[in-house]
This record gives structure tokens, C-alpha cells and sequence, in this order.
């Protein structure tokens, strides 16, 4: 996997969990796929989950991310990794946090969902 300097004003900041936290579940909604991966404490993908994107509707693609984040869950179990300690979301485009609502989502062409 290439790696990319970002510009200082966007490094992310460096963070470090403390040993022996459980993991956490990751999934980036993509308009193409939705790909999930189970990450340690030291920021170690340990397992992968991915799914195609469904047609451009939240009612299809909503289930297809609940799926990869129940596949991560799943396999943690599966692997004996502990219980997986929270779920974050990543999607390109403007969430309203005050009304819970996505405001535009260029790549799964949502707006006011």
C-alpha cells in the first residue's frame, strides 16, 4: 500500500490507545464499495470485510453497511480477538449532526437523506 505525505496544516494528529484495548471496527462508504477492516490498538488492520455499493439509494445501502459491520463483528469472534470495543463510519459530503441526516453525499448521490 503507498503511503502519501500529507500538507502539515492536514497531518493527522499521532494517537496512541493503550495496550490491550479491544478493537475497533472501521468501514468507508465508497460509491463503488463499502470496505470494512478491524483495527488494533496500534492501528494494525487484522481483518478485512468489503461489499459492493448497491444502487444509490439509502434504503439499499444502509443494510450493505450494517452487513460489513456485522461481518467484522462476526470474525472478531470467529478469531478469538475480544469484543470489539465501537464502529466508526467514514463517507465523503456534509452530515447535519443537529438533524441527524446526511445533507449531500456526492458519491452515493445522496442529498437531504
Amino acid at each position: 500500500m503507498a503511503s502519501a505525505t500529507l500538507p502539515t496544516r492536514f497531518k493527522a494528529p499521532d494517537i496512541r490507545l493503550a495496550d490491550g484495548l479491544p478493537p475497533v471496527a472501521c468501514v468507508d462508504i465508497g460509491g463503488t464499495k463499502i470496505a470494512g477492516g478491524l483495527v488494533d490498538e496500534s492501528g494494525t488492520v487484522l481483518l478485512r470485510a468489503r461489499r459492493d455499493t448497491p444502487a444509490r439509494s439509502s434504503g439499499q445501502v444502509v443494510p450493505a453497511i450494517v452487513g460489513v459491520a456485522q461481518d467484522l463483528v462476526r470474525a472478531a469472534d470467529d478469531a478469538d480477538l475480544g469484543p470489539v470495543a465501537g464502529i466508526g463510519l467514514g463517507a465523503a459530503g456534509f452530515v447535519d449532526e443537529t438533524r441527524s441526516i446526511v445533507r449531500f453525499a456526492p458519491n452515493l448521490g445522496w442529498q437531504e437523506e
